[in-house]
């Protein structure tokens, strides 16, 4: 887990989760040193469905990607007008 640091990392788990408890969550968070974890309250193994993970997850992307890039813009080079 160490070797993926600094990369960003996200862990979502459920807290209800009976597959995988949400100390070993904790712990590969705390493994990698800079992980977010999100722990979505009664939530099972199955979050690939769950709105709310979804919401985390796409929320998490959006501030890993920075600023939006405006399609078609090329910025003020020389000779722009």
């Amino acid at each position: 887990m160490a070797k993926l640091a600094p990369r960003p990392l996200l862990l979502i788990q459920g807290s209800d989760d009976d597959m995988v408890p949400a100390l070993d969550a904790r712990a590969l968070a705390d493994c990698h040193g800079s992980a977010e974890l999100r722990i979505i309250n009664g939530a099972g193994h199955g979050l690939r469905h769950d709105p709310r993970a979804v919401a985390v997850l796409i929320g998490w992307l959006e501030r890993q990607s920075g600023p939006p890039v405006v399609v078609g813009d090329r910025g003020a080079g020389p000779g722009a007008t």
